[in-house]
């Protein structure tokens, strides 16, 4: 069994080896780096896939550890990718992380991303705290997270339980896990749980307006309920 395990371990490690290097050779038009690592979709520069891509090059240095091969040259280009995120995408005046590299700034879900994967890749624990208070403030409710500030454009006027799992995890990242600071974070979504059931046993809609709390979407959606046992998980 742990043969099989480390074999499917390798086709995943090739797939994200073929896939990095795509775009650092720039073998897509449409999805390559820049000169600051950067990760580009057609031109545009957004936080939440930067985020991602910082987590791959890091997954896939570790991989690489585990089997042997030299992953400094990734490992470097991580280090610089996440110090080139810090400096184009964070704006010490609003206390956020911009949405795409080139728009004014304003508070959305995205900017959550950088902490709440795998490997966070803001590290500066001054930036890290000021964006959960910033998200606390303009994106947390007790039913779900908004997706962006109410006014800003991303606002759409519903929230979303599922995505209160990246910002529990950012919180507990910051507070370390502990029972003090499991208790402050179930404080947080205890209402929500609290709906478990309420139309469907077991299961919490896909979103809910903002206003009146009417759910819309899916009565189970799979998405919310795997985040929901995430949430779960991390809070006992």
């Amino acid at each position: 069994q742990a043969e099989v395990r480390s074999d499917e371990i390798r086709v995943f490690y090739d797939y994200i080896k073929s896939s990095i290097y795509d775009y650092l050779d720039k073998k897509y038009k449409d999805v390559c780096t820049d000169k600051d690592f950067l990760l580009t979709i057609e031109g545009k520069k957004y936080i939440k896939i930067n985020a991602l891509w910082y987590n791959a090059l890091r997954v896939f240095a570790n991989l690489a550890e585990l089997f042997n091969e030299e992953n400094e040259f990734i490992y470097s280009i991580s280090e610089a990718l996440r110090e080139n995120i810090v400096s184009n995408f964070w704006d010490e005046e609003t206390k956020v992380l911009k949405y795409e590299v080139s728009e004014a700034p304003y508070s959305t879900i995205d900017m959550i991303y950088v902490l709440s994967l795998s490997y966070p890749c803001i590290k500066e624990n001054n930036i890290c705290m000021k964006l959960i208070d910033m998200a606390f403030k303009e994106l947390y409710t007790a039913y779900g997270m908004r997706i962006g500030g109410i006014k800003t454009s991303k606002y759409d006027g519903y929230v979303y339980p599922h995505l209160m799992a990246h910002f529990i995890k950012a919180n507990l990242r910051q507070m370390g896990v502990t029972y003090a600071s499991q208790k402050l974070s179930y404080n947080l979504v205890k209402e929500l749980f609290g709906g478990i059931g309420k139309k469907v046993v077991g299961s919490i809609p896909y979103k809910y307006e903002e206003k009146t709390l009417k759910p819309f979407g899916s009565s189970i959606s799979s998405v919310t309920n795997a985040e929901l046992i995430r949430i779960f998980e991390m809070l006992t």
